[in-house]
């Protein structure tokens, strides 16, 4: 009884001279070759012996080049080439005539449009299925790549050159500064403002005589830049509080705080204004100056001298002691708007600002100075 082949089911009569088949003209030889023919593969050959009539729809794979082709009935269609060594193949070429023709389509069953493409010139669209695409990738100029609409890295990006800002950190009280929250980070730019200082208290007054006290300095901004590698795991960052009103009565406000990022950036707080004595000349108590000193960083700010405090003999007052305004004018300092009798200074505006002075006229009961502003740390994170 005949027999197929298992790969291409070719019909094989049972060669028994008592009980097999007698060799069929039709079935067993013209249905076989016709068989063959239909499902013949890749002919091997050479780039010097490929077929001289070939058929369309023909493959061939040349044995000294590893390129392989397809006849189409008019030329040869390079459709797979070896560049390398290890195996066969490794790349997989196009050619088509123009720069733009597309060499790849992607779609989903019943959609009624490409979802994708590719150019030859590796430019790239994508959509929705449903009509044009909305989205491109292409080469707009030497070594630069484009996209006409939006990109969105929903993971790393770290750039060769340069660095990347990532996000801002505040911190307007102490905390810790934790290095594995920041995923990717590669350097921070550091910015420290220490507290402003507070202004001094204002003792009691008698007929004729006035008391201004000295207004707190502005704390001093201090900023650094510093790689990841230069930063500990974790690193402790304190925010300096103002300094401390000036008790009523002739009494010195508090210095301002330092703000600080571990040990390698400091901007330190703004030294406070003095108290005042009554007094029926016009001197006055000074004001706090600026200072740099103790302050680390790769640029420093010093804060904004606080005003002395003036009144002329007779107790009126000529000077309100406006207090300093921070390193960098992260905070202004105080001034009174209004001219009383008695008033205790106001506290200074964030962030460093320094407390306005206190003042009294001719028969005043002691006043306090006010609190300078709170500094702050800012983190600005690079990628």
């Amino acid at each position: 009884m005949a027999t197929t082949t298992t790969r291409l089911g070719l019909r094989k009569p049972d060669p028994d001279p008592f009980t097999g088949d007698f060799v069929d003209a039709q079935a067993d030889l013209n249905d076989n070759w016709d068989n063959i023919d239909g499902k013949i593969g890749f002919t091997v050959c050479t780039s010097g012996t490929r077929p001289g009539t070939p058929f369309a729809g023909q493959h061939i794979v040349e044995t000294d080049t590893g390129d392989a082709y397809l006849w189409t009935g008019a030329l040869w269609i390079r459709i797979m080439v070896e560049t390398q060594t290890t195996q066969w193949p490794e790349v997989i070429e196009v050619e088509r005539a123009g720069s733009t023709d597309d060499m790849l389509h992607g779609w989903h069953a019943g959609d009624a449009a490409y979802r994708f493409y590719m150019q030859v010139d590796g430019a790239m669209g994508w959509g929705d299925g449903t009509g044009a695409f909305d989205l491109n990738l292409y080469r707009s100029a030497a070594a630069t790549l484009k996209t006409d609409n939006n990109f969105v890295v929903g993971g790393l990006f770290t750039p060769a050159n340069g660095y990347i800002f990532r996000e801002r950190v505040y911190f307007t009280s102490s905390g810790t500064f934790t290095k594995a929250s920041y995923t990717g980070l590669r350097a921070v730019r550091v910015m420290c403002v220490g507290g402003g200082g507070g202004s001094g208290g204002c003792a009691t007054t008698a007929a004729a005589q006035g008391a201004t006290s000295g207004a707190g300095a502005g704390g001093t901004y201090a900023e650094k830049w510093l790689l990841a590698a230069a930063l500990a795991s974790s690193v402790t960052v304190t925010v300096g509080n103002g300094g401390s009103a000036g008790a009523a009565g002739n009494n010195a406000g508090g210095d301002g705080g330092n703000s600080s990022f571990g040990t390698q950036c400091i901007g330190v707080g703004g030294p406070a204004g003095g108290g005042a004595a009554a007094s029926g000349s016009t001197t006055g108590s000074g004001g706090g100056s600026g200072t740099a000193t103790g302050a680390v960083g790769d640029l420093i700010i010093i804060g904004q001298d606080g005003s002395d405090g003036r009144h002329l003999g007779t107790g009126e007052r000529i000077n309100d002691a406006v207090g300093g305004a921070s390193g960098g004018g992260w905070g202004y300092g105080r001034s009174e708007s209004n001219v009383t009798a008695s008033a205790a200074g106001l506290d200074g505006n964030l962030y460093g600002g320094g407390a306005s002075g206190a003042h009294n006229q001719a028969s005043q009961t002691q006043v306090a100075g006010a609190a300078g502003g709170k500094g702050i740390v800012v983190v600005d994170v690079y990628v």
